[in-house]
């Protein structure tokens, strides 16, 4: 349990910064992709693809978190 969130806090702080903070506008602050292109200038689809890369790499993080602690 613990490990897990470390090991995906830690992905998440390793992204780009500009995927990062894309990633987190989402996630924690719950904005659509809509709204997050609004805010930072960028076209929906780049917010679509940054959190697709982001969660690709949490999801690849901790599955081999969870792989390596059986």
């Amino acid at each position: 349990g613990k490990q897990l969130i470390e090991k995906v806090s830690e992905t998440i702080e390793s992204l780009p910064p500009e995927c990062r903070k894309i990633f987190k506008l989402s996630r924690e602050e719950g904005l659509s992709h809509s709204e997050i292109a609004d805010r930072l200038a960028i076209s929906p689809r780049t917010v679509e693809n940054q959190v697709s890369k982001a969660l690709k790499a949490v999801r690849k993080a901790a599955a081999l978190c969870l792989i390596l602690n059986l």
